[in-house]
């Protein structure tokens, strides 16, 4: 039994090491090679930080890719008929389970074709089955969705990571 809660802890570290590590080696400023210039372009670009890509999410060794495209961003603000920035919850309390669930699904349709949301239920029962839960499904996935789909700047999205890892400790 020990040995399967540690596999668990373990492979649940590994997704969020995988995570912290691309958002790190995606977000960190590039500097050109030029010299430094007075203009403020040249200086905005030298600076730029690139963004996450994917979020990932790992069920039973498989690890699935999510991102929000604007098609799906737009079907989910017509369903709910509000932004999803307004859907991720407040300080206190988490967005509800049904909510979360569906917007991976529409982040994992256009990566993961065929995928239907009875198979993300399912999922998200076997991710609770090995030692998930819906506190880490939002620090470790559904945040991972927003920050990859560009609702936040890369500076506000490293801000986030570090206090969702922060949060992980106390955890």
């Amino acid at each position: 039994m020990a040995k399967f809660i540690n596999k668990r802890k373990d492979t649940h570290k590994e997704n969020y090491d995988k995570l912290v590590e691309d958002l790190e080696s995606e977000a960190i400023k590039e500097y050109s090679e030029e010299e430094e210039s007075d203009d403020t372009e040249d200086y905005e670009e030298r600076t730029k930080m690139k963004k996450m890509h994917f979020a990932y999410w790992t069920v039973r060794d498989r690890t699935y890719r999510l991102k929000l495209k604007t098609k799906s961003i737009e079907l989910l603000e017509n369903k709910y008929k509000t932004n999803l920035i307004n859907l991720m919850g407040s300080e206190s309390s988490l967005p509800p389970l049904k909510i979360m669930l569906e917007i991976a699904h529409e982040a994992m349709k256009e990566w993961h074709h065929g995928i239907k949301y009875e198979n993300v239920l399912d999922l998200f029962d076997a991710y609770i089955d090995d030692g998930g839960s819906q506190l880490k499904f939002f620090t470790n996935v559904f945040i991972g969705i927003y920050i990859a789909s560009g609702f936040f700047t890369p500076e506000m999205a490293t801000e986030m990571l570090e206090a969702m890892a922060e949060a992980e400790k106390m955890m």
